[in-house]
């Protein structure tokens, strides 16, 4: 009988442990995952504005953040972004306000 409980004593110290070392891991996968999304979305902006494109819907970006000037958003997008967050994407730097902007050609 000594012998049984000796193994189930053994049996809950080793599902003790696995259940660590996983919960470990998770821990690990979650941090590098949340890593991952991170840099997804710095490269995202990136290229976005790059290429003046809204970081929102990717059309045309004709709205500038003041005072720094960066066109990252639309002009749809661009006054939500704004009552949203109080730093641009690009720079990091305050939004007071923001300005349509026209990049040559007929816009209506």
């Amino acid at each position: 009988m000594a012998d049984a409980h000796r193994r189930v004593a053994d049996a809950e110290r080793c599902c003790a442990e696995v259940l660590e070392q996983q919960s470990a891991e998770g821990h690990k996968l979650k941090e590098e995952w949340q890593k991952i999304t991170a840099a997804r979305q710095k490269l995202k902006e990136q290229a976005a504005s790059s290429r003046n494109l809204c970081l929102v819907c990717f059309q045309l970006a004709d709205w500038s953040t003041i005072p720094c000037g960066h066109a990252c958003y639309c002009n749809t997008h661009g006054p939500v972004a704004k009552a949203l967050e109080d730093r641009c994407p690009v720079c990091k730097g305050d939004i007071t306000d923001g300005l349509k902007i026209f990049l040559g050609g007929f816009h209506p």
